[in-house]
């Protein structure tokens, strides 16, 4: 079990005192355990699937239907990614150690800095604190920090494999950082100019964000594919102009209307459980009240065995 990329001053420290057993800690840490296998089996293998059907080259998916491709392949990745690090760091808790929170709701982000403050937090860190200041951070000039921008992104990208893809992946995400960059103050002076209320604004500066970065996955899902014997950028391609093409929705030899259905469910508890541990600590919550866990468990266990996909799927954490 591999978790948060933790930092040894963090970590090493932990070794040496004296473990007691604790039932708040390991409470929380069954209910992370819990979560995080229902974020797996629940809802990565179920979009997965829907994935693997739309990123089929075999398959004639076109128009929307392909970016619905790409939506799924976007919780998919996020449920894979924070439910092994949910249940990594549950487990942990379990045994008396404290390991570092790595995703916090990365796609209500409203810009794609936030997104990477958000998103697998153990390694973005490590890379900002290893290679992004080291190389100078923000410190000389706008030239140097569009540099380190993108020298920081491309390699974020070849660390998940040896593949053209991946790098491509990191080059759109420094790119993306830079055009941030640049275009923050005209974005501020038309929202001033318009009048746009700050929850419009902050709106549609998310939708935005995930927009990007789901052009983004195409590539990454498609860098998977190149790992496996496939044709990475062809893949890509071929999703990006049907999404590009608009032609509607057209899979019903992929999916069906009861899949779409069953993911609505899945992406709601999620986002609502999500955004509510945000809101209102309910983690803290149930943590101090027992008539929360009594519904909390029970509730948890019996979505996991009704939406659950009980076949060998391995995380996509394990091929990084």
């Amino acid at each position: 079990m591999a978790g948060p990329i933790e930092r040894a001053s963090r970590l090493l420290g932990q070794f040496g005192e004296k473990k007691v057993f604790r039932y708040g800690d390991s409470v929380a840490g069954l209910r992370l355990v819990l979560w995080g296998l229902f974020k797996k089996i629940a809802i990565a293998d179920n979009f997965g699937m829907l994935a693997d059907g739309l990123f089929d080259p075999a398959q004639q998916v076109t128009g929307l239907g392909t970016l619905f491709g790409a939506f799924c392949f976007a919780f998919q990745i996020y449920a894979d990614f924070s439910g092994y690090s949910d249940m990594a760091i549950g487990l942990s808790k379990m045994l008396g150690f404290e390991l570092m929170q790595n995703f916090r709701t990365p796609y209500f982000s409203a810009s794609l800095a936030e997104f990477w403050r958000r998103w697998h937090i153990s390694l973005s860190t490590w890379f900002r604190d290893y290679l992004y200041i080291p190389l100078g951070g923000n410190r000389h000039g706008l030239f140097m920090t569009y540099r380190n921008n993108m020298l920081t992104m491309l390699l974020g990208g070849l660390w998940h494999g040896a593949n053209w893809a991946f790098v491509f992946w990191g080059f759109l995400h420094g790119l993306f950082l830079i055009a941030q960059r640049l275009l923050s103050p005209v974005w501020r002076h038309f929202q001033r100019l318009i009048r746009l209320p700050a929850f419009a604004g902050d709106a549609l500066a998310m939708a935005a964000v995930y927009l990007l970065t789901l052009i983004a996955w195409v590539f990454f899902r498609s860098g998977s594919i190149g790992l496996a014997g496939g044709d990475s950028f062809g893949t890509a391609g071929k999703i990006l102009s049907g999404i590009m093409g608009g032609e509607g929705f057209h899979f019903s030899a992929v999916i069906n209307k009861f899949q779409v259905l069953k993911g609505a469910i899945l992406i709601g508890i999620l986002l609502a459980t999500e955004i509510s541990n945000v809101q209102f600590q309910w983690n803290a919550l149930q943590t101090r009240h027992a008539g929360w866990r009594l519904v909390f468990f029970p509730v948890l266990l019996w979505l996991i065995a009704f939406f659950g996909t009980f076949s060998a799927n391995a995380f996509i954490y394990f091929q990084f």
